[in-house]
């Protein structure tokens, strides 16, 4: 007993301590010098002046526009993503981790919370509660229970989550928090039929509605299983649910005069991003984005990424994309949950629920044409936790073993696509952080970036081809031939192009931060390109040294 209570806290340690460094690595550091910024901590001192309000002030140069929520409007007249309705700014993104974190921490230190420390809070608390409930769920061996709850937090799409703090990674950390927490205490009110844990699971319930409003799909799974078990405390687990929501009506209506708005409407963002317009149409190009879009692989650290562009399928053409990894690789063990319905024990019309509760998420999602990584964390945790509970109670020995290895793939590629993160933050913030992870746990010397590393290749010009190709997905540097007489040096951020004239071969040298390209001794290209990872694979066969 002692020895297995000893692995469960070194494996939530483990956790713990990778999510706080995760929350972190891509180079923002915690801010605790009171000024961190961030819409959450704009609306908690909106809260804190007794205002429901931004407090943001909106130019007059968009207030004079005829129609400011036009997405053609330039960017730099608005508070992106922020509803603009009556003149004032509101957040649209839910107001649970503002009540629960960010106005608390405000009262008590005048001081603004960093909020990626926030998404650490949230996604931690949020294991911790998912971790409880896998141990109140299996019965299993020390090293496995251990094992599980190592897979239960780095197999959720999490570790990708905390790569980069927003406004978008807030909500959506403190609805898998909350979601996990109603999971917790209603299996703690089963366990000892109090009253006490079905209203905490209904307010848990409540703040999940109020971190991501689709979760509340998990609140109806919920309402369902205390309705078959547990029918005379249903009101215990109802009230509170009532309440909360009954307060995110009437937070809506102060704002924007009706219970059922929560900004949208009224939002300054992206074209088609201001409407929910669920289609059947956008089901099956989302299915594959967000349940089996395979990641690029490559010799490089981290050897696996999003893949950008992201793959083409044919999808409608309001349909918004970014990068994704689908579910199936972050969690490519999620098939043992179809052993759900012939698996024994009093929690199997629970585990049921939730897997379809999340199921019914997925598809909300789905419908939506909104495909991107974030979102998987809305639903695949719940699958991961139903699917482990069904691998905790395999028997034989061949499916043991081809479900460690298929947790081991899970846990390195959701590993993998955090280090680059949605935009490759580590790459652009850290870089020097990048090279040492990458010289650490790459064994040959070939495949091992270097920052800033000089080199001098000669390349032949002819045709339209891309001459030189390093880097990471939205960091990768390119020198592209274009016909005969001109090349482009191009960075995400920048371009330079230049007529090289007739030319057979070109020089290309880079140090110090800038490339030169060079024909019959002359510069013809001169582009400052600021840090550079290379590795020698990258160099190799790209021109002739």
């Amino acid at each position: 007993m002692r020895l297995r209570a000893a692995l469960i806290v070194v494996s939530l340690l483990l956790v713990g301590l990778y999510y706080r460094w995760g929350a972190h690595a891509a180079g923002v550091d915690f801010q605790w010098d009171g000024h961190a910024g961030g819409y959450y901590n704009l609306l908690a001192q909106g809260f804190a002046a007794g205002h429901l309000y931004l407090p943001v002030s909106p130019s007059p140069e968009l207030l004079s526009k005829t129609n400011p929520w036009d997405p053609a409007v330039d960017d730099s007249l608005k508070l992106y993503d922020a509803a603009l309705f009556h003149n004032r700014y509101y957040l649209y993104h839910g107001i649970a981790p503002a009540l629960v974190l960010f106005l608390p921490f405000r009262l008590l230190t005048h001081r603004d919370l960093p909020e990626n420390f926030a998404s650490f809070l949230f996604c931690f608390a949020g294991y911790l509660f998912s971790a409880a409930a896998l141990l109140q769920l299996i019965r299993s061996g020390p090293l496995r229970t251990s094992f599980l709850l190592l897979a239960l937090g780095l197999t959720t799409g999490i570790p990708f989550l905390l790569n980069r703090t927003w406004v978008y990674e807030i909500a959506i950390a403190a609805g898998y928090c909350f979601s996990s927490a109603a999971l917790c205490c209603l299996l703690g009110g089963m366990a000892v039929n109090s009253r006490r844990w079905f209203a905490a699971g209904g307010l848990a319930c409540g703040l999940a509605i109020a971190s991501r409003p689709h979760l509340g799909l998990f609140a109806v799974a919920f309402f369902a299983l205390m309705l078959l078990r547990r029918p005379r405390a249903l009101p215990a687990f109802l009230l509170p649910l009532l309440l909360a929501g009954l307060g995110i009506g009437l937070y809506n209506e102060q704002r924007f005069g009706n219970p059922t708005e929560f900004g949208m409407t009224y939002l300054l963002t992206g074209r088609n991003q201001n409407k929910v317009r669920p289609a059947l149409a956008n089901v099956a190009p989302e299915s594959f984005y967000l349940l089996a879009a395979p990641p690029r692989t490559g010799p490089v650290f981290p050897w696996l990424r999003m893949a950008w562009p992201p793959a083409e399928i044919s999808r409608p053409r309001d349909f918004y994309l970014e990068p994704s990894v689908g579910a199936l690789w972050l969690a490519p063990f999620l098939p043992f949950i179809l052993l759900l319905p012939g698996r024994p024990g009093p929690h199997r019309l629970l585990c049921l629920l939730f897997a379809l509760a999340s199921g019914g998420i997925f598809l909300f999602l789905a419908s939506t044409g909104w495909s991107t990584q974030r979102y998987e964390v809305d639903f695949l945790p719940a699958l991961v936790l139903v699917s482990l509970v069904c691998l905790a109670g395999l028997r034989n020995p061949l499916a043991r073993t081809v479900a460690t290895l298929l947790i081991l793939g899970g846990i390195s590629v959701n590993l993998a696509i955090a280090v680059g993160g949605p935009l490759d933050e580590m790459l652009r913030n850290r870089p020097d952080r990048f090279v040492r992870l990458s010289q650490l746990l790459t064994p040959l010397e070939r495949y091992r970036l270097r920052l800033d590393a000089p080199f001098s290749l000669r390349c032949p010009v002819s045709g339209w081809r891309t001459l030189l190709s390093v880097g990471g997905t939205l960091f990768r540097y390119e020198l592209v031939a274009e016909g005969e007489r001109t090349l482009v040096s191009r960075r995400f951020d920048s371009e330079v192009r230049a007529d090289v004239g007739e030319v057979r071969e070109v020089e290309v040298r880079y140090a110090a931060g800038d490339l030169v390209v060079l024909s019959n001794g002359v510069e013809r290209l001169r582009h400052r390109l600021g840090h550079l990872l290379t590795a020698p694979v990258d160099l190799e066969g790209a021109c002739r040294p």
